[in-house]
């Protein structure tokens, strides 16, 4: 009687990792005009186009995650969290984070098979390691992806942290525990239908990026 659902599972899984091959190949292939121009902008200010960063991902194994350089070279040195108005961020960066835009290199992770379109996020190890044993070996049996649950709950992370006394604190003692919890569901409750709802709200929610402050708060 349990080899249906297995299979279905089976089944599923394999739809979902032939999907994300085949989407990041599209994707790539039709932003290629704004990777071509992020590269000249990087490359006329004398930055790296990549900023690479190594991350964990699924059964706990490790690799670099990519997005567009958006911090004066040897930040990450000085901490993993940024906020808003954090002084690393360079003027384009500025630009390139409101709009997400420095995470699309991603899609390259998608295709060599590192990550998946929906998913936990990847995280460094100084973050793994605040999680609880229970939380990380839960989120290790799945790829790690460009969105999720978490993702989508603190689309707007940098500007909530930037309100706060002690951003490190608050998100080690208040964000990660809430972002474990929703990372935890989504492995619990994981069906194709949970991430094609999670991949339309975070479209919807990255058109409200274009939209001005006052008016998404309307």
């Amino acid at each position: 009687m349990e080899l249906l659902p297995k299979m279905t599972t089976s089944f599923a899984c394999l739809c979902k990792a032939v999907s994300d091959r085949v989407l990041a190949s599209i994707g790539l292939m039709l932003i290629a005009p704004v990777f071509l121009i992020v590269a000249i902008l990087l490359k006329t200010r004398r930055e790296p186009v990549f900023f690479r960063q190594k991350r964990i991902g699924q059964y706990g194994q490790p690799f670099e995650v990519y997005k567009f350089t958006t911090m004066f070279q040897g930040s990450e040195k000085k901490g993993t969290i940024t906020i808003s108005s954090d002084p690393r961020v360079t003027s384009l960066g500025k630009f390139l984070r409101r709009y997400k835009i420095n995470e699309l290199p991603q899609l390259l992770n998608v295709l060599k098979g590192e990550m998946s379109f929906i998913g936990p996020r990847p995280l460094p190890q100084e973050e793994i390691n605040l999680y609880p044993p229970h939380v990380q070996a839960k989120i290790f049996t799945v790829k790690q992806g460009i969105t999720g649950l978490a993702t989508l709950w603190f689309i707007e992370e940098d500007i909530l942290l930037d309100q706060v006394d002690n951003p490190n604190v608050y998100y080690a003692k208040v964000i990660l525990p809430r972002k474990g919890k929703l990372e935890c569901y989504y492995v619990d409750n994981w069906s194709l239908l949970l991430d094609m709802r999670i991949f339309w709200k975070t479209l919807f929610k990255l058109f409200l990026c274009f939209l001005p402050i006052q008016t998404r708060s309307d």
